[in-house]
């Protein structure tokens, strides 16, 4: 017989579980990365509470307290100047975030320098993005702003910088404004593929849900039943997964639209309703990502749907986890090996285009939800009415079958009959009205909440585009500025020449300023070309991603309309089946042998047996 038995063992999990949310939950720290901390110090089992005496506990709570307190007091990390004597490497320096635009990553090592015309054109791109087209005389300053690259920006926040530049340099050999245009491929390394790379038929369901209470704090936990088809594959997922899922997209695919998915909430996260709309915000998330080549074929988009086994998919959660984010494009794994480098005035436009569209269809999108809420109310209370009149037709037959129990002489059973088809008839109304705020609700409020959600990833995508667009604008004039300087010093020895250039004489240098901007400052001039491919790519994919997700808009919309229509249908067909059945009664005057069969129906008869005067819930965003 065992001394610590069973029992004992659950007595002494319920204590250190309710230790550990008073400690961590109930005061604001972070219960998964508490997990991951205990993980860390005992990597085989550490987030078992079982495993740890109460004692123990005590001390790993107040260790990781000090932690997340050392964590946060820690000073953000200083911005490394640019050091123009070191390897093109070390130009620009790696940080954590590849879009920050005074730390530009180098993209391409090897990149050629640039030619003179080639800088001409970059240069007059980017002063035409951020002015207005007009001529400009010698010496005349340009204003150059961001609301060019940022669609909408109040001219109240723009930032602004002033250049002086010869009005010559802004023109082409036809003296007019001219647009920057390149187009390249760039070569990449291939992505690992999985047998989802061709699954383009597959489907994807969330189709229930179970809650249990496990881990550290006990606490109700929801996982999501996800069945993938033609496959079989059935896995529980939480939230957190889809969460993990969507991140790690989001930074082995730089440039690619991350489908988006419901933000994390505490408030009514168990109620029925509100899990039923996740699961359905949840499902057009996955299914999204499986039209997507690079991200339905990608390793652990295929491990989220298939592992079953906890070990495992821990596993590949965790080698997931250990995949930087790419700092250079050339990084980048694609199924082709290849990306996109392009631009030029078409693709600044369709961006342009895409944020104005995302600010007018927000708000837009927003009252359509509202108004298809105060629908469901409507029709609710039209529901409500029609039940308060089955009542009333309930209270006149109960005066008809009394009146006719009571009286031998001039009974009535036709009248009786009468009210109890109107009772029916009012109740079967009532129902048929209630019944289409669930297809109000998924078609109109669900779905258009989940287009607010899209209109966000576009937001993401454009953001990047941007901050890459800046990035470049601002180096691509500086260096302008620089070389300019130079040229006007006439100290070549200042002038960096290129290794290939040595030999040009000086003289040939002073009066050729093309030649002199195509040979001087050659490492940054390389790195510039490396900052232009990161732009390229961005402003590529941006039009390519949010092109293909417009298309993809317009079949949502048609099956998403078309579901709602033969729904309503079918709900029209019940109630003409319903109302030619109660004409019968109307025609026929003759009560049936053995009585009227039919009965009173109340509230209680509808709306799943539920006596809930408003019968259909929805909760609020």
């Amino acid at each position: 017989m065992s001394y610590y038995g069973e029992d004992q063992i659950a007595q002494d999990r319920v204590v250190k579980q309710q230790y550990l949310k008073s400690e961590i939950i109930e005061k604001g720290y972070d219960g998964a990365q508490f997990g991951e901390y205990l993980e860390s110090v005992k990597p085989d089992g550490g987030s078992d509470v079982d495993v740890w005496s109460i004692d123990e506990l005590k001390g790993l709570v107040s260790q990781f307290k000090n932690w997340v307190l050392q964590q946060a007091s820690q000073p953000a990390p200083e911005e490394h100047p640019v050091d123009n004597t070191a390897n093109e490497s070390q130009i620009y320096p790696q940080f954590d975030n590849p879009f920050d635009q005074h730390n530009s990553p180098v993209l391409n090592n090897n990149a050629p320098v640039l030619t003179d015309s080639k800088f001409h054109q970059q240069n007059d791109q980017a002063i035409q993005n951020a002015a207005p087209k007009q001529s400009f005389p010698q010496s005349q300053k340009i204003e150059e702003t961001k609301a060019d690259l940022i669609p909408g920006l109040p001219s109240a926040v723009t930032e602004s910088k002033t250049y002086r530049r010869e009005s010559a340099d802004f023109k082409g050999s036809d003296g007019k404004d001219k647009e920057e245009v390149y187009s390249s491929t760039l070569n990449v390394k291939l992505a690992e593929t999985t047998q989802l790379r061709d699954g383009k038929n597959m489907e994807i369901s969330v189709h229930g849900y179970e809650q249990t209470k496990s881990g550290l704090f006990s606490i109700t936990h929801t996982n999501y039943l996800v069945k993938t088809l033609p496959y079989g594959w059935d896995v529980k997922r939480r939230y957190s997964d889809f969460f993990w899922l969507r991140s790690t997209l989001q930074r082995l695919h730089p440039g690619v639209m991350i489908p988006p998915i419901p933000k994390k909430k505490n408030k009514n996260k168990a109620k029925p309703d509100f899990l039923r709309k996740r699961m359905y915000f949840l499902q057009r998330f996955l299914n999204a990502c499986a039209l997507n080549d690079e991200l339905r074929g990608d390793k652990f988009y295929f491990a989220f749907l298939h592992l079953s086994n906890d070990s495992q998919y821990k596993n590949i959660k965790k080698e997931a986890d250990k995949k930087p984010r790419y700092h250079r494009i050339k990084d980048i794994a694609t199924l082709s090996g290849q990306v996109p480098i392009e631009i030029n005035r078409d693709l600044k436009l369709h961006a342009q285009s895409m944020a104005e569209f995302c600010t007018q269809t927000d708000p837009i999108y927003s009252k359509i939800r509202k108004l298809g809420k105060q629908l469901i109310h409507d029709f609710t209370q039209v529901s409500n009415t029609l039940l308060s009149l089955g009542e009333c037709y309930a209270g006149l037959y109960s005066a008809s079958t009394n009146f006719n129990k009571t009286t031998e002489a001039g009974k009535n059973l036709h009248l009786e009959d009468i009210y109890l088809t109107m009772n029916n008839i009012m109740v079967a109304w009532a129902q048929q009205t209630v019944s289409q705020n669930e297809n109000i609700q998924k078609h109109f409020t669900h779905f258009y909440k989940y287009a607010q959600y899209e209109n966000e990833a576009f937001k993401e995508v454009l953001e990047v585009r941007t901050k890459t667009g800046l990035d470049y604008l601002q180096r691509k004039t500086d260096l302008f500025a620089k070389k300019e300087k130079l040229f006007q010093q006439k100290d070549v020895t200042k002038w960096e020449i290129s290794p290939k250039a040595k030999d040009i004489p000086k003289e040939h240098l002073f009066q050729d300023k093309k030649l002199a901007f195509d040979v001087m400052l050659y490492k940054e001039s390389a790195a510039l070309h490396e900052i232009r491919t990161n732009f390229g790519y961005y402003n590529a994919m941006s039009y390519s991603e949010l092109e293909s997700a417009l298309r993809e808009k317009c079949r949502q919309y048609a099956q998403n309309f078309h579901e709602f229509g033969i729904q309503q249908a079918d709900i029209m067909n019940q109630v003409q089946t319903k109302w030619a059945e109660f004409l019968v009664h109307f025609m026929d005057t003759n009560i049936p042998e053995g009585g009227n069969q039919r009965e009173i129906l109340t509230r209680a008869s509808i709306a799943g047996g539920s006596n809930d005067p408003n019968m259909t819930h929805y909760d609020d965003d």
